[in-house]
């Protein structure tokens, strides 16, 4: 099944690649995972946007449309120094716990951790299966 969810709310610092990928007509998810490295390198080359945020959207991407994931799920883990269904899957739920604290704590979200030990486990289970399949 393919993921159509629409590019909405990105966070401003993705403002200039969000728009980017609009006027090339990528305004879902799936189209924006289906583009292939030399795809965001031209799209970089070819205007005022940052490929390392272009290779961050993708990233998301990869986790909304393989692993069905929420995209602030999926920006959590990117922002969190997961980058890929291969480190999550070879994480333990602690280490997903302590970098998602460590993130949150460095941007003075709040004091309670944003993932639980639970979650965490759901995340990488989620992973190895998506591995399985693949």
């Amino acid at each position: 099944m393919q993921n159509e969810q629409k590019l909405e709310k990105i966070p401003i610092h993705f403002e200039a690649e969000y728009k980017r990928l609009l006027s090339l007509g990528i305004d879902t998810w799936q189209k924006l995972f289906s583009l292939q490295e030399e795809d965001l390198i031209r799209i970089s080359q070819s205007s005022l946007v940052s490929s390392r945020n272009l290779k961050k959207l993708k990233g998301m991407s990869t986790f909304i449309c393989e692993l069905k994931f929420c995209q602030a799920d999926a920006a959590l883990l990117l922002h969190s120094g997961i980058g890929s269904i291969d480190a999550l899957a070879k994480s333990t739920p602690q280490q997903i716990v302590n970098q998602t604290g460590r993130l949150a704590r460095s941007l003075n979200l709040t004091k309670e951790s944003l993932v639980d030990l639970r979650k965490a486990s759901s995340w990488i289970k989620v992973a190895i299966d998506s591995r399985i399949r693949n």
